[in-house]
């Protein structure tokens, strides 16, 4: 499980947000960025909101006073990120998940040596 150092050096697990925290958050970035619901639909897709509405959530619950448009601004996910650790199979830097996955170098190999590209299934 991903957990943050908060400001106070105590080291908490990064939360699942509840709904309530979803809407807070929401609530928050459209008041302040005057975001159309279609604009909005849009931010939430995006991997910073994904990242960081878990740790909006867990600043919440331990009562660190930051607003999720303010976290959703490089200087402070810059702040936050290198205060993060990941769990065991989880990504740390969500900069480097993003993008295509590269292909399984057996795979080039073969579908080199064969001249033919490799078959999906």
């Amino acid at each position: 499980m991903p957990q943050i150092r908060l400001t106070d050096d105590r080291v908490v697990d990064v939360v699942k947000p509840n709904v309530s925290e979803k809407v807070l958050a929401q609530t928050q970035y459209r008041r302040d960025l005057k975001t159309t619901p279609r604009d909005m639909f849009d931010v939430m897709q995006s991997v910073e909101w994904i990242v960081m509405l878990p740790v909006f959530a867990t600043l919440q619950r331990h009562g660190c006073g930051e607003r999720m448009p303010d976290l959703m601004g490089d200087d402070r996910i810059g702040y936050w990120r290198p205060r993060m650790t990941a769990g065991d199979g989880e990504v740390a830097d969500f900069e480097e998940s993003e993008g295509e996955q590269s292909p399984d170098p057996q795979s080039s190999a073969i579908s080199d040596a064969e001249g033919t590209a490799p078959s999906e299934g």
